[in-house]
Parts: C-alpha cells; structure tokens; sequence
C-alpha cells in the first residue's frame, strides 16, 4: 500500500511565481525555479520526483508513489510553517500520518536561515501539541529535513545539520553528497557545545564551564543555563528570527544534558518571553519539554 508526501500549496506557489525586479521594472524568473535549473531540474514536477525517489531509498517501507500540494499538509501550521509538510498513508479512505517532513527551499537566499527557519516554528507546534504523550521523543512520529537547497554546504550550515541529528531528526540531502558533513555528531554534551563554539579542541578552562551563545554548562557539576545574549534585548526590535535560531542549536543541548542528568535552568528564557513577549511560538514549547525532562527526573 503505498503513500502520499503532503506538501503545502503555499509553498508550491512561492517556488513558482515570477517576482518584479524592482531595479529594472521587469518580470524576472523565481530565483528557486532558477536554482533548479543548475541542477537539471526544469520543473516543481521533476522536484518531486527525485523526492519520492530519494524518500524511497532511505525507508522503503513508505513506498511512496506521489506528492500532492494542499491548503493544510500538516494540522495547525498551513499559516505558519510553510515549508512543513507529513508523508501519509491511506487506509479505508483515511490518511494515516507515518512521517512529518521539513523541505528546504532550493535557494536559501541566505545560508543563516537554513535549517532553523524551515523547521521552526512547524516543529514547536508538533512538540507543543504531543507534549503530554508518554513518549520523550519531539513528536510522535519519525522526523525528516529534506535539504533541498542547491547551494554548497558551508562550515555554518554544518553546525545547523549536527543540531538537527542530535534532535533526531533524519537528514536527506537531494543535491551533492551527505559526504559534506564533516563531522559526525557525538552524543557528548561538552563535545557539542565545544563544536558550536568552535572550540573544536575540547579546551575547558579551569572552573569547569563552557560558555556558548546559547547557554552554558558546568560539567562538573552538571547544571546547565539557557541565556538569552543572543536576543539583543538592548534593541528589542532587531530579535528577528532570533527565537528560532535559539532553539535550534538548544534542543540538542537540552536532550543531551537530560541524557548525562544536569540539572537544567530556563528561567532566563521563561522572564524574558514574559517580558517581551517575543518568540512565543518557539520559546513555549521549549520550555514545555524542558519541563517534561525535569519531572521525569523526579522519578
């Protein structure tokens, strides 16, 4: 019995639509149709194609036969996660949900969105909503990020790609080869936040503290703090999609540091989304597992 990716409408038309050069006046070819075309791919068809092929070689248990493009590919986020979507089978003329996926767009425009713009919020919403499951996993089914990009993979891409399997979440590169993922991640709280802090050569200074951009731990004794230095609460204003890059590179750190019993702190987080109200739709869900992880540890 075979299966259907479910992608969004919305973002079929953002790939297509030709857009104004407002320089020249001109209608000019989407810039994501143009990507393709470097790589011999002349059609949203021939897209997805190749993305039933390659879902197939990874799990073949899907057998998937086709994609289609609707208003709600995944419950809850038709409005906020463009690029979200699930792969379904039908049974007695019901989709069944087996996988969620997140797709990348063919031209990133901009390497620092990769990954964490894609996936969040669609994946807060996920984790929100299965919370109160038994499970410790994100969500209650199998998790993939299709990077779809055309791009070459850069050192910072990398970073992203090693947070993203310490999620759980399976990569699949369509383009060029997983080759380019230099590092192998470690189930290692300290090897992580050495590698994101390009502290490659596990350099710890005297106190037992490592400090990322993002948190800081204390491996001796196993505390872990979530901070907020990268939100720029001197100009509120410039947050941007600071929220998503937040947890993107948290959640590994926060899955781990449960897996090697720290006691973790978000209190910074918790006072400062009270305070400004900003990323709630990402910061809520993380503080909502991270609740789960504490009082599990409480047994």
């Amino acid at each position: 019995m075979s299966s259907v990716i479910f992608l969004s409408n919305k973002l079929k038309e953002s790939w297509e639509k030709n857009v104004m050069d407002k320089k020249t006046n001109e209608i000019s070819t989407n810039s994501n149709l143009l990507a393709l075309r470097k790589v011999r791919i002349n059609t949203i068809e021939d897209y997805c194609k190749l993305l039933i092929e390659e879902m197939n070689k990874i799990n073949s248990k899907y057998m998937i036969s086709d994609v289609e493009f609707v208003d709600i590919p995944v419950p809850g986020n038709s409005k906020s996660a463009l690029n979200a979507g699930r792969i379904a089978k039908k049974i007695d003329n019901e989709y069944y949900t087996e996988a969620y996926i997140f797709i990348s767009n063919p031209y990133l425009g901009s390497r620092n969105i990769f990954g964490s713009q894609q996936i969040f919020p669609g994946l807060s919403y996920l984790i929100k909503n299965y919370i109160n499951s038994p499970s410790y996993e994100l969500a209650n089914h199998p998790i993939y990020f299709i990077n779809g990009s055309t791009d070459s993979i850069t050192e910072s891409m990398i970073k992203t790609l090693v947070s993203i399997e310490l999620m759980g979440i399976r990569y699949v590169q369509l383009f060029k080869s997983k080759k380019e993922i230099i590092k192998k991640p470690k189930n290692d709280l300290v090897w992580y936040s050495n590698f994101i802090s390009n502290n490659e050569n596990g350099d710890k200074d005297n106190n037992g503290v490592i400090k990322t951009d993002y948190y800081e731990i204390d491996y001796i004794n196993r505390e872990i703090s979530f901070s907020t230095k990268t939100f720029k609460e001197d100009d509120i204003s410039k947050f941007g999609s600071s929220d998503r890059f937040f947890v993107v590179k948290s959640y590994p750190a926060l899955i781990l540091a449960d897996q090697d019993k720290y006691r973790i702190d978000v209190i910074k987080i918790e006072k400062f989304m009270e305070k400004y109200g900003k990323g709630r739709s990402n910061f809520e869900p993380f503080l909502l597992f991270a609740k789960k992880l504490r009082e599990r540890d409480r047994f």
